[in-house]
């Protein structure tokens, strides 16, 4: 596998690959992933990036249970990538375990993206993915975007 793919397009403030952790009390500032398109060149697409602020790509599997990725009274602000500016949850995982992710009590704002629908949070929707985000403030609309509903801000439910 290349991870050299990965780290080059994927969480400009952290990659997170095929693991489960507790990041708490963390500011995620200034980060940038990805190339944005050059205005002098006709049609440029930039390169795709994801999560400016932090990447979330697979989960980990303890005792036959899927642990998730917290992030615990973090902010996320004034990060920059092609989509989900903060924090992107993808697909791409070294195993097949999903990835899985809670947000608790945490801050976006003024993150930018390429693409406008995904100035927070961009999710791909595979197989077993999950987000839960609670007591968190968004102050960009829309804020989430995921693949399945098309960028509505409202999360699938299943």
């Amino acid at each position: 596998t290349d991870f050299g793919f990965f780290e080059n397009r994927a969480g400009g403030g952290m990659l997170i690959r095929d693991s489960a952790m507790d990041i708490v009390n963390c500011t995620f500032r200034f980060n940038a992933v990805g190339v944005p398109p050059d205005p002098q060149i006709q049609n440029d697409p930039g390169i795709t990036s994801d999560g400016g602020g932090a990447s979330v790509r697979g989960g980990q599997i303890v005792d036959n249970i899927v642990q998730y990725t917290r992030f615990i009274n973090c902010t996320f602000h004034d990060n920059f990538s092609a989509r989900g500016g903060a924090l992107a949850l993808t697909d791409g995982s070294l195993t097949t375990i999903p990835t899985q992710v809670k947000v608790v009590n945490s801050l976006f704002y003024d993150n930018k993206a390429l693409e406008i629908t995904t100035l927070d949070i961009f999710i791909t929707d595979g197989i077993g993915t999950a987000i839960v985000i609670r007591k968190s403030i968004f102050r960009s609309k829309p804020a989430i975007t995921s693949r399945q509903n098309g960028g509505t801000g409202i999360l699938p439910v299943h």
